[in-house]
């Protein structure tokens, strides 16, 4: 069923692929995943996709500009699709790539003079958007424990730990430390 292919590409290429196979080798999944979902008009798995996709090309290593270059064209489906939460996750996500190359306020921060961390994520919670949620805080986590700010980056994996289950699939819980101690 055409219908579902997209959902089914999905659900193999962000949650399943990766636990036996290199990320790399995934993206053409995720590729066409989005794809067959944009062919029948299934934006609500176009818009998980889009997100997640970002991250994957982190995950599998890719240089900052190349993350940068595939967000930019799911930031922009997202933005068309009136897609607020993903739109505003992906923001999340370059934001993240500009701090990583100390082009924020701070090693933690993603504000700077175009971006309102704080305004990006009312978006995500307004929309009640778990997983925009949950990747913020990975987001933050990560940035923190790089930067040696071990008390905040427990403080972020705990704020993870409380919304975990809506991202508890995806590579990003199972390959950030989402520990919140003993």
């Amino acid at each position: 069923d055409p219908r579902l292919r997209g959902t089914l590409l999905h659900l193999h290429g962000d949650h399943i692929h990766f636990w036996r196979k290199p990320f790399a080798s995934g993206f053409p999944v995720l590729e066409r995943a989005f794809r067959a979902c944009l062919d029948v008009g299934d934006l609500v798995y176009a818009g998980f996709l889009a997100f997640e996709t970002v991250w994957q090309v982190v995950e599998r290593g890719a240089s900052l500009d190349e993350v940068l270059e595939v967000s930019r064209r799911y930031a922009a489906f997202a933005q068309e699709s009136h897609n607020d939460a993903v739109h505003a996750t992906i923001r999340l996500e370059q934001q993240f790539v500009a701090c990583l190359r100390g082009a924020t306020r701070g090693p933690t921060s993603f504000d700077d003079d175009a971006f309102d961390e704080v305004a990006c994520l009312a978006t995500i919670e307004r929309a009640t958007f778990g997983c925009g949620i949950v990747f913020h805080h990975i987001l933050k986590q990560i940035l923190a424990f790089i930067s040696g700010r071990y008390h905040e980056a427990l403080e972020h994996a705990q704020r993870a730990a409380a919304t975990l289950g809506a991202a508890m699939a995806m590579p990003i819980p199972q390959n950030a430390p989402v520990v919140v101690g003993a």
